[in-house]
């Protein structure tokens, strides 16, 4: 079970428990917007863009690590 907070960042529980573990590694914001699990397992993140970090990041091992994708979406002016 995966929480995305505005501010923490990313949080894992693995018992389903109202504790749980941040799995921040990799994140270069720490203001989730939107969370998305495929059917791959692979979870998807986008950030806010806050000190010009952000963006959307995957994870392809349950939260352990993150890494940027290049959409190429642009930046906020």
């Amino acid at each position: 079970m995966f929480a995305g907070t505005y501010g923490i960042g990313m949080f894992r529980s693995t018992d389903r428990s109202q504790a749980g573990e941040k799995v921040n590694n990799g994140l270069l914001a720490i203001y989730e917007s939107c969370l998305e699990i495929d059917l791959n397992g692979h979870i998807c993140v986008g950030t806010d863009v806050v000190g010009g970090a952000g963006g959307v990041f995957r994870s392809t091992d349950n939260g352990e690590s993150w890494v940027e994708l290049r959409l190429g979406i642009p930046a906020h002016p």
